[in-house]
């Protein structure tokens, strides 16, 4: 015996499917009305179990439409459905011709009881008279349930977007208050650090010829780790600024900045016997100044750190346009990056090298935060033993 599943939810047609061929019968499947009728048109089919609400065409229209058919008129209908549940629903599965009225989820015992129900009383159903008012009535009926059932699932949607920007202003509250702790925090402990910094120093400088090898070296890892963590706190209220700022875009000289970042860097540069080549043109773009220098900064001053021994460091920085936007490179000769450490990178306090090179961990969760901020992308292209690529795109300005 075959019977039709209508329903556009593949996991609902697969529940009923396994349970009804559990009990011995056939079953084809159709996601919405129009698919049942060209199954109907080509199969021989004992009986339709249907949802209501899909898309094309609903169970409503779809019995409505069997009903009609000369030759599929007598076919038995069970609606099954979880969304059209109220009296008037139900009176307008009635006037359609269904043959019953299941509510999802309905125990199976009940779906096996209605479809015995049905197929016994299975008779030539007597084709009905083709009444212009009776399906004026039946159409306007449906039309009815339709307009309701939109303004209840309009009602909920407008529940849900009320619901949902309650908790993304709560969310965003949180946000701030977390990124203003974190400033508060990483502000106030610089003090002391500077002061065991301080400190360090002075035991040293003071006490260096009464202290033993072991105490000095003591006395150097205090300042050491006082000086790694004075880093830290620097880079986190530098992050928390970034992501606090008010940044407003604007038409930005490329060229303005990359030279201003070179010279600030040009003690590093030299000392590390670096190759800066810059590239132009360097087109305008639009950004926040501020933060369009740090991002710079960071990637410039990452590429002149992390440096194979005894390789000099060369950095070229170009940019090169992309239909709306701007792409800006900072390429190295560095020691690259493993595939697999690529999409942890800009992770906040991910070092890689740990032993071999110093860093934060946050220079380049800096620069993601500073280039989403712009509404930009950020990534990089790399290959162990071969250098970086790091990149980011900025809009064109007009």
């Amino acid at each position: 015996m075959n019977l039709l599943i209508v329903d556009d939810i593949a996991t609902n047609r697969k529940l009923l499917r396994v349970t009804l061929e559990a009990e011995g019968y056939h079953t084809l499947e159709a996601a919405d009305g129009v698919e049942a009728l060209q199954i109907l048109a080509r199969e021989t089919v004992d009986a339709v179990i249907s949802d209501i609400l899909m898309p094309n065409m609903d169970g409503f229209r779809l019995c409505h439409e069997i009903r009609k058919s000369e030759r599929l008129h007598a076919l038995p209908f069970i609606i099954y459905t979880s969304t059209y549940t109220s009296p008037g629903d139900l009176k307008l599965a009635e006037n359609i011709g269904a043959d019953k009225y299941l509510t999802k989820p309905a125990p199976i015992a009940d779906v096996l009881d209605a479809l015995r129900e049905v197929l016994e009383k299975k008779a030539a159903r007597p084709m009905p008279a083709a009444q212009a008012v009776e399906e004026t009535y039946v159409l306007q009926q449906y039309s009815q349930a339709l307009v309701h059932k939109l303004e209840e699932k309009n009602a909920e949607l407008k529940d849900a977007l009320d619901k949902l920007e309650l908790a993304h202003e709560r969310i965003v509250e949180i946000n701030k208050q977390l990124e203003a702790f974190v400033y508060s925090i990483a502000h106030d402990l610089r003090a002391p650090l500077r002061s065991m910094q301080g400190f360090s120093a002075m035991l040293v400088k003071e006490a260096g010829t009464a202290l033993n090898e072991a105490g000095r070296d003591y006395a150097d890892r205090i300042n050491t780790s006082a000086q790694f963590m004075d880093a830290m706190l620097r880079d986190l209220l530098v992050f928390s600024r970034i992501s606090q700022q008010r940044v407003e875009l604007t038409s930005v000289n490329l060229k303005t900045v990359v030279d201003s970042v070179l010279s600030s860097l040009q003690k590093d540069i030299q000392e590390k016997n670096a190759r800066v080549e810059s590239s132009g043109p360097w087109p305008a773009v639009l950004a926040h100044e501020p933060t369009l220098a740090q991002v710079l900064f960071n990637l410039v001053s990452n590429a002149l750190k992390f440096v194979t021994p005894d390789v000099p460091p060369l950095v070229r920085l170009r940019a090169e346009a992309q239909a709306e936007f701007i792409r800006v490179w900072v390429e190295d000769n560095g020691p690259g990056i493993a595939p697999d450490h690529q999409g942890q990178i800009f992770q906040l306090f991910t070092r890689l090298n740990n032993e071999k090179y110093e860093g934060t961990g946050i220079g380049l969760t800096i620069v993601q935060k500073g280039v989403e901020r712009m509404s930009g992308r950020v990534g990089v292209e790399s290959i162990p033993g071969q250098g970086s690529r790091f990149w980011f795109e900025l809009r064109n300005s007009p």
